[in-house]
Order: structure tokens, then sequence, then C-alpha cells
């Protein structure tokens, strides 16, 4: 199974030890739909999106991944990202190397 963003939010959410009820209050979305959106049952807006990048101080391209019609290169991708997301929590200057800048495609 591919993480979604709601395991990025729950995974920085939890490395940096900061309360739904914490983040709720930093991004303006209501506790049970970051709740919801952590358990993947709630989609997300790209608004909400930018709120919680900067809520949890990393660049809003961690929460987009970008699939390729090559499957392998779409899972390298992911545990890419996964890893990355992992790092960020001591080193977003790592994070921000590791990740490449996506071109949009065709």
């Amino acid at each position: 199974m591919m993480p979604s963003i709601g395991d990025a939010v729950r995974l920085l959410r939890a490395a940096r030890n900061v309360s739904l009820v914490t983040l709720s209050k930093q991004t303006g979305i209501a506790t049970p739909t970051l709740c919801l959106l952590e358990r993947n049952r709630k989609d997300v807006s790209i608004t909400s999106l930018q709120n919680l990048a900067l809520a949890l101080n990393v660049p809003f391209g961690v929460f987009i991944s970008y699939v390729d019609s090559d499957a392998q290169y779409a899972d390298d991708r992911v545990t890419k990202i996964t890893q990355c997301l992992v790092e960020a929590v001591d080193n977003e200057d790592h994070l921000r190397r590791l990740l490449p800048r996506a071109t949009p495609g065709p």
C-alpha cells in the first residue's frame, strides 16, 4: 500500500510532538477533520495542504507524489518520499536536497 497524505501528516505531526488540537489551531482545520485525514477517510484541499506544510514546517511538495507510468519508478519515488519524511524530523535541509523538483508531464 502506498503512503498517503494522511500518513505523511500523521508521521510529521507525531515526529514534531504536535497534538491534533494544536495542529488544528495552527491550520484552521477542525480537529475531527484532521483525525479523518490522518486515517485516510477525508480528502484535503490545496489550501489546507499549504496550511499543513506551513504548520509542520515542511515544503508543500512533501505531500505530493508524482506517479510515472513506470510502476517501479512510482514505488521508488514513494519509498524515497517516505524516507525523506522520517529524515525531515532531524534535518529539513536534507529533505529539500533529496526531493527532486518535479516537472509537469505532458
